[in-house]
């Protein structure tokens, strides 16, 4: 048998060239330096695998030498050892260890270990979490802050989603991401680890999903508006309202153009461009937003019950044109939710006369006004494939 001398000798030269001893066992020496000659093509792995399972009957001063070399007795306790690293170092930089599936740690980053290097720390705790990997010690993990239920699992570190809602910030003024906002590849207002992120996306799912759901308090304190977006329309269209009211007084109606004009000092940046002349019309004769209805008449505005929806020519011609172009949307893209900002293109096989209908927009009208519409108009709307709800279809 190989003297322990030797063995504590290339457990060192391996340590030096590979930043940690746990040798695997069909790793043999290579006859190149900074190996010692006489042991090229030594069966490394073999040895430390055999000395492993002869822990107990080794010598204490033997243990203690192989010890000193590192010697890694049990590849599971290792490799337990490098998750419980991972998770140490990645709760210090990011404050939370709910770390992204996909989450690798990154080469020549002196805050990591150098053996964690490359290590895919994201599925290694997903293979913890739902595959029951290393479940004798799930304490050890719980002990560090990693739970067991599951959780939307995030693409990103927290603190990014953070750095790029800041960012937004600055350039628009507000924190009302598009659901269809995407940081460009290129954009160097954004740090490079957050270009291409999906922001639209994450903060839709932060809302309605419970994505990042312990940092709720902190966005709320930044200023992130959490409500469901038709609520924060609400609010918007009522402090749009209360701002027209300040400056042309209360007697004075709401032209049906009227659109916030952008730069106006008289509103809050994230109202400029509201069409708030359009809106107000939608309340008033479309009854939309008909559950705010206390809302809108609390900043004056009076809601027309004259004419029931169901008879308004408006409202039928968007009954007419959505049931005569779901069909082809439905044949060309095999559902029938229709994005809010979906405009029919200038192609076959849309009917040319509807080319450049914003049929996005017309959905989400009816949508808000199904509980007026009459039950011929929903049956027709439902043969034609119509999704009343986005949350329903998902």
């Amino acid at each position: 048998m190989l003297a322990i001398e030797a063995v504590v000798s290339l457990l060192e030269v391996f340590r030096r060239l590979h930043h940690h001893a746990n040798v695997p066992q069909a790793f043999v020496v290579p006859a190149e330096e900074p190996w010692p000659q006489e042991l090229h093509g030594d069966r490394l792995g073999m040895r430390i695998s055999y000395l492993r399972s002869l822990k107990d009957k080794l010598l204490p001063a033997q243990v203690e030498q192989l010890d000193n070399a590192g010697m890694v007795w049990s590849n599971e306790e290792y490799q337990v050892g490098r998750i419980e690293r991972g998770l140490t170092t990645y709760k210090a930089m990011y404050g939370d260890v709910r770390i992204p599936h996909l989450f690798v740690v990154p080469h020549d980053d002196g805050r990591w270990d150098r053996d964690l290097w490359g290590m895919r720390l994201g599925l290694a705790i997903y293979s913890v979490r739902h595959n029951g990997a290393y479940e004798a010690h799930r304490s050890r993990f719980e002990a560090l802050g990693l739970t067991f239920d599951r959780w939307n699992e995030p693409q990103y570190p927290f603190a990014l989603v953070r750095q790029a809602l800041e960012t937004f910030h600055a350039q628009h003024g507000h924190y009302e991401v598009p659901s269809t906002y995407v940081i460009g590849a290129d954009d160097a207002a954004y740090a490079a680890e957050v270009r291409g992120m999906k922001l639209g996306q994450i903060v839709h799912q932060i809302i309605h999903e419970e994505l990042y759901a312990e940092h709720r308090g902190e966005l709320e304190a930044m200023g992130v508006p959490l409500k469901p977006r038709k609520e924060l329309m609400v609010d918007r269209i009522c402090e749009a309202v209360r701002c027209y009211r300040r400056v042309y007084g209360e007697g004075r109606d709401i032209p049906n153009g009227y659109v916030v004009t952008e730069g106006s000092s008289a509103y809050p940046r994230e109202l400029w461009g509201l069409r708030l002349g359009q809106a107000v019309y939608d309340i008033r004769k479309l009854g939309c937003y008909g559950d705010y209805r206390d809302r809108f008449e609390a900043v004056g505005l009076t809601v027309d019950d004259e004419r029931s929806v169901s008879g308004h020519q408006l409202v039928e011609e968007k009954v007419s044109v959505v049931t005569m172009l779901l069909p082809v949307f439905r044949q060309l893209h095999h559902h029938a939710n229709v994005p809010n900002a979906f405009v029919v293109p200038a192609e076959e096989p849309w009917p040319q006369e509807l080319h450049g209908n914003r049929l996005g927009r017309r959905i989400g009208y009816l949508r808000s006004l199904k509980d007026k519409l009459s039950s011929a108009q929903v049956e027709q709307l439902d043969n034609a494939g119509m999704v009343w709800s986005d949350e329903e279809y998902q």
